[in-house]
């Protein structure tokens, strides 16, 4: 018995059942003025949900409910897949199953939609039989996204880019901050449809000091910077990372549009002082003038205090940052 599956809701089934039930409740007879499920049904997707091997209960659980929210802003039909201790069964014994079907409010009316979420418990070590019984229960009519949870770099490459390739994802999302390990190294089949949830939570930080840049002189802000430096607490390492990225972009494209040269800006990224009460933290130095900026942000207060002079007198200020919800930031990562 999985602790996985346990902790996860729906009616556990004989693998073989999971789609003749969910056949039979989606056709099930109601009382007059009540629609079946099956007519509140719209899906636009599937979402497969892929829980590694070192996947705690309650993190499957949180994992799970974003994907419900999710498909209560855009219908799916969610899979599930948890790994399960190997205890020595035959072949057919190695994959259980439970089904979860939910119905839920999408309007002030009263009008009503339907979602659904397959769960496979599974062997790691036995991806032919998983890759075979996701490919049954797809809505084959309809794109695939594969959302990766805490599974090693070292197992995609060993046991699932085979399946990967097989099922053709339209998008492939994985965590950064939540793996902890060198995602970089993969040959995904298509580098250019996979992408990182911790980049896509930082959209509104983005947006926040693109706003407070846009204030300022392009020249004035590059002329003198020799370095930028990035820190993080150990749970945004992600983030951090991808924002290092994204401000050497702005930095390179701007310097380029106003004929400066970038080249010799330095762009490091370091983990903060346990002591900090701040999640990320931007200082860039200038070499040869008095011109500062620092910005540091906690995402729990939703704010970013800013200090900065850019040689036209000194600016401090706090930015309201709002963190997207999770199930936002997953629509995030796999659409845009």
């Amino acid at each position: 018995m999985s602790s996985l599956m346990d902790a996860l809701p729906g009616m556990r089934l004989p693998v073989a059942e999971v789609t003749s039930t969910l056949a039979e409740i989606s056709q099930v007879d109601l009382p007059a003025g009540y629609k079946a499920p099956s007519e509140l049904r719209a899906s636009q997707m599937n979402l497969i949900l892929h829980l590694g091997p070192t996947t705690s209960a309650k993190d499957a659980r949180d994992q799970f409910d974003i994907a419900i929210n999710f498909a209560q802003r855009y219908p799916c039909r969610i899979i599930v897949l948890c790994a399960v201790q190997n205890k020595g069964h035959n072949n057919h014994e190695l994959l259980e199953a439970k089904l979860f079907t939910q119905c839920y409010p999408i309007s002030a009316q009263g009008k009503m939609c339907c979602c659904e979420a397959l769960v496979l418990g599974y062997v790691p070590g036995e991806p032919h039989y998983l890759a075979n019984q996701v490919s049954i229960w797809l809505e084959s009519d309809l794109p695939t996204y594969y959302w990766i949870h805490r599974i090693s770099a070292a197992r995609i490459k060993s046991d699932y880019l085979s399946v990967i390739k097989n099922l053709n994802f339209r998008r492939i999302v994985y965590d950064t901050s939540t793996e902890n390990d060198d995602y970089a190294t993969i040959e995904w089949p298509r580098p250019n449809d996979v992408s990182d949830l911790s980049k896509a939570r930082l959209l509104p930080v983005r947006q926040s000091l693109g706003q407070f840049f846009s204030a300022f002189d392009i020249e004035t802000l590059i002329k003198g910077l020799h370095k930028v430096q990035v820190a993080y607490i150990d749970k945004k390492c992600g983030e951090a990372l991808h924002l290092v990225d994204w401000l050497r972009s702005c930095l390179e494209d701007a310097a380029q549009r106003c004929g400066l040269d970038a080249s010799s800006i330095t762009f490091d990224c370091d983990p903060l002082p346990k002591d900090k009460s701040i999640d990320l933290q931007i200082e860039w130095q200038y070499k040869g003038t008095e011109k500062t900026f620092c910005w540091q942000y906690s995402e729990p207060s939703n704010w970013a205090l800013t200090s900065a002079d850019f040689g036209t007198g000194p600016v401090k200020y706090t930015m309201a940052v709002r963190s997207i919800s999770p199930d936002k930031t997953l629509s995030e990562a796999l659409f845009f």
